[in-house]
């Protein structure tokens, strides 16, 4: 397990920002999503909680406490170690506006998963391209079973149409068809396709199963940072085998359970940016140039 934690530890802390407190939550939610867990999952749920419990403010603590509680089958080494934390202090999960009136707790709730889910997927785009592919195996060790994203037919239908909108060099018609058949919020749809990296368009062609020769043609493609470089693309077919479809669907959920959030706050017209590319150098969505495609 060594190797594990190697991974997540880069992952907590990027730029600078505290990302513990998020990815515990994530981890929890995503974990009594599942009414029972084997022997493994179990285990691999109870070590990344045991470490992240350790790092993380009280309020996380006595959020992480309460959704363990109510779900009533947490690990026993798990809740014994958040007792121990909190100790004998009152914290509040959520902070309450009005004591006379306290917000629903389905309510509250919901826009807690929301706000972890958003800023999950935040970490994922903003991460470099070995801390997405940790970012990939964590997910892929997490316990929720999630179904397909689409039947068989609709997949193969929906990955005719993204093929077609890469081939025409369309990237607004791209980012209409993964919004529209895949559920995926219009601002993570614009950030796959401007993503300089590549590793979000993995995750959409591994959860609806897409062939790795297409995979290829729409990096190649859809968009110069990444079609320009063969050698990139390679690398990309690469971690794509190595995927699995299980952290591809984990990851599209985080995404289509946040992005209502992001949505609520983007102003109209506005064109999501990679995160990792300096403001002066951010552009709209454009057309990529034929003569830009690699050779």
């Amino acid at each position: 397990m060594a190797s594990k934690y190697q991974d997540f530890s880069g992952l907590v802390r990027p730029e600078g920002v505290d990302m513990k407190p998020t990815l515990l939550r994530v981890l929890t939610d995503l974990y009594v999503q599942k009414p029972a867990h084997d022997s493994q999952e179990e285990k691999h749920f109870t070590e990344l909680a045991l470490r992240l419990i350790e790092e993380v403010d009280d309020r996380t603590l006595a959020t992480t406490a309460a959704r363990l509680d109510a779900y009533g089958a947490a690990p026993p080494a798990v809740m014994r170690r958040l007792a121990v934390r909190l100790g004998d202090r009152a914290v509040r999960a959520e902070p309450v506006a009005d004591e006379a009136a306290p917000a629903e707790p389905a309510a509250s709730t919901l826009e807690a998963d929301r706000a972890a889910a958003a800023e999950f997927s935040d970490l994922f785009f903003a991460a470099e391209a070995t801390q997405r592919e940790a970012l990939f195996r964590q997910l892929d060790a997490l316990s929720a079973v999630l179904p397909p994203l689409l039947a068989a037919d609709d997949a193969k239908a929906a990955t005719v149409r993204l093929e077609a909108a890469a081939l025409k060099g369309r990237p607004f018609e791209f980012v209409r068809e993964l919004e529209q058949s895949l559920g995926i919020p219009r601002p993570y749809s614009e950030k796959i396709v401007t993503d300089t990296s590549g590793e979000p368009m993995l995750a959409v062609a591994r959860a609806i199963a897409m062939p790795v020769d297409i995979v290829q043609r729409i990096l190649l493609l859809l968009n110069p940072a990444i079609g320009t470089s063969v050698r990139r693309v390679f690398d990309l077919t690469a971690c794509y085998e190595r995927l699995s479809e299980q952290a591809a669907l984990r990851l599209i959920a985080l995404w289509r359970h946040g992005g209502a959030r992001h949505a609520a706050r983007a102003p109209v017209g506005a064109v999501a940016a990679d995160p990792r590319v300096p403001p002066a150098q951010r552009q709209p969505l454009a057309t990529p140039r034929r003569d830009q495609r690699a050779s």
